[in-house]
């Protein structure tokens, strides 16, 4: 099934309002990584945009283009409350994903990888990983794996404003599915997914203040155009 648009290069204005406007619902926990994931395998195609506004336990905008037909680049910010920008949860990606297995209908398969930077703290890694998804009419269902590496961050033991995950290595498993409206011009996508650290945490950090895991619901509002 092929995306139709109508011949435009600018994201409409009410795309971003929009986005801003869902993410702005929720107030969320605090994070060191990014959370939110690309969940479709297929590209979107040379020259096409997506944007997604996404609530979990931190919300997320992104804005992606297909630069060619296997190949899509965005950038992504996750944050901890959208007034204000005032903790240093807040963290931008920038991503490209190349679909190995790349189909409208059927399964595609595509690889993940990307970097990001705390706007407000001393945290910046990088990411990277697989993406799996079937689509059949108007239904993705999607499964996605992906490490998570913190290159740089502030000391474990300044936890004021650095709850979750001291750990600098993280891995993340998600599971959703995303349903189409008006002939793929928006859709909706409902998942949960899973954070685990895997590095070593202190005892008396990790008996206070943190988990092992952390898992939660999250719902994305997704738009596409040219």
């Amino acid at each position: 099934m092929e995306r139709s648009y109508k011949n435009s290069h600018q994201l409409p204005k009410e795309f971003c309002v929009l986005s801003c406007v869902f993410s702005a619902l929720f107030l969320c926990a605090c994070e060191s990584v990014p959370r939110a994931q690309i969940d479709e395998a297929n590209s979107l195609g040379d020259g096409k945009w997506r944007l997604e506004g996404a609530v979990t336990e931190t919300s997320a905008i992104s804005v992606s283009r297909g630069v060619g037909e296997d190949t899509d680049v965005g950038l992504q910010l996750d944050f901890d409350n959208i007034i204000g920008f005032v903790d240093d949860a807040n963290i931008l990606s920038a991503y490209a994903k190349y679909s190995f297995l790349n189909k409208t209908e059927g399964f595609s398969l595509a690889g993940l990888a990307g970097g990001f930077t705390g706007l407000q703290s001393d945290v910046d890694g990088y990411f990277l990983g697989p993406v799996l998804s079937w689509r059949s009419n108007n239904v993705l269902l999607s499964l996605r794996a992906r490490y998570n590496k913190l290159t740089s961050r502030i000391d474990v033991e300044d936890l004021d404003s650095y709850e979750f995950f001291p750990s600098d290595e993280v891995a993340q498993s998600d599971a959703s599915v995303r349903i189409f409206f008006s002939e793929d011009k928006f859709s909706i996508k409902f998942g949960y997914g899973c954070q685990h650290q895997l590095g070593a945490v202190p005892e008396s950090v990790r008996l206070e203040r943190v988990d092992d895991t952390d898992c939660s619901r999250s719902v994305a509002f997704t738009w596409y155009t040219k």
